[in-house]
């Protein structure tokens, strides 16, 4: 069923298809296991408010979660969707859909978060909301990028610059820049990347936000250290580490973190590396950070495999399939697979190891 509407309502209209969207999400995958956890908490939060500030304030709130807590995140948004829904008000539709699709995109849900953005995209569009659908725009091309189809997310994003340069919004501007940078570094073109990481860090002196900065920090971190630099890789990662923890934003500190082990993987710290990245996927478990579990278990797995010891090497990779399986992201399946079958040719096990190949 999710397939069929899947691709009709990518290709489909609209506003039609936002609305059939909405019954599909609430009645197909209903939130009240969420909540008995969470009524209470809304509950007081919102008596004594209108429909309109109470849908508000559920976005708000699943915006306030949606990195650190996702599962209340997602049961306030999906509050908001149904209170939008017999509102049927189009801007309140359109941004509960973005941030529906913002949750779904944090847990790796990334074909769901497509439909909703593009269906929130295509209600701005038609209410004339240029800030809502440049910012659409860019979350879509986000999706593009996950998939690894870049020159689609960077027409996208593209766009979606123009549109914030001429509504004054630097922030965005900058915020979409620097995914234009993302696109050329995963295509391994990093005088592009920081090229557009430059264009975007120009932006900040028209305001002022830490978080935006630290993820600047790391862009700029992962172009030295792809270029093998690490110690200057260290240096950013560190700064940025710092501005997470003042932040007390546990889904960057995952990231961090990650990057921090591979950089001391990568200078041969394997003792630092392995504290370090056990450290990223506690924060990742606790947060249900599921798409950035496996790239941090084959770190691991690698680790113990320079310890010499393959048997755990193994049970960290087998951990990272089953996982990846469950994305169903192909990459990395193959990946996992091909580093179980390596360990069991070096313990000589050749026949167990073909049906990993």
């Amino acid at each position: 069923m999710l397939k069929v509407i899947k691709i009709w309502f990518v290709k489909g209209l609209s506003w039609i298809g936002a609305w059939a969207l909405i019954i599909f999400l609430i009645i197909i995958s209903p939130s009240a296991g969420m909540s008995q956890a969470y009524e209470a908490e809304m509950d007081s939060i919102l008596t004594n408010k209108s429909v309109e500030e109470q849908i508000e304030v559920l976005n708000q709130l699943s915006e306030k979660y949606r990195y650190n807590d996702p599962k209340k995140a997602e049961y306030f948004v999906r509050e908001a969707l149904r209170l939008a829904y017999n509102l049927e008000n189009r801007q309140n539709l359109a941004l509960t859909l973005k941030n529906l699709g913002n949750v779904k995109y944090v847990i790796g849900e990334f074909d769901t978060a497509l439909i909703l953005y593009n269906d929130s995209y295509n209600i701005y569009k038609i209410i004339k909301d240029s800030v809502g659908w440049s910012t659409c725009l860019n979350n879509i091309a986000v999706i593009h990028i996950s998939y690894g189809e870049f020159t689609v997310a960077i027409e996208k994003l593209l766009e979606a610059v123009d549109a914030k340069i001429k509504l004054n919004d630097m922030y965005l501007a900058s915020v979409f820049l620097r995914n234009i940078g993302n696109c050329y570094y995963y295509q391994g073109d990093y005088l592009f990347a920081m090229e557009y990481y430059i264009k975007s860090y120009d932006l900040t002196e028209y305001f002022n936000d830490p978080q935006h900065s630290m993820m600047l920090q790391i862009s700029i971190g992962s172009i030295y250290e792809a270029q093998n630099d690490f110690n200057r890789a260290l240096e950013y990662y560190q700064n940025a580490l710092i501005v997470a923890d003042s932040l007390n934003d546990l889904y960057f500190k995952s990231i961090i973190l990650n990057n921090l082990g591979l950089v001391n993987y990568n200078l041969g710290s394997f003792p630092v590396a392995l504290e370090i990245l056990t450290k990223s996927l506690v924060l990742k478990e606790e947060i249900d950070f599921n798409q950035g579990i496996p790239n941090t278990l084959l770190l691991i797995g690698k680790i113990y495999e320079e310890f010499g010891e393959l048997e755990k090497s193994n049970e960290i990779y087998i951990r990272c399939m089953k996982i990846c399986y469950e994305l169903k992201d192909k990459l990395l399946i193959v990946k996992s697979l091909t580093s179980i079958a390596h360990n069991l040719l070096k313990m000589y096990h050749y026949k167990n190891a073909l049906e990993y190949l």
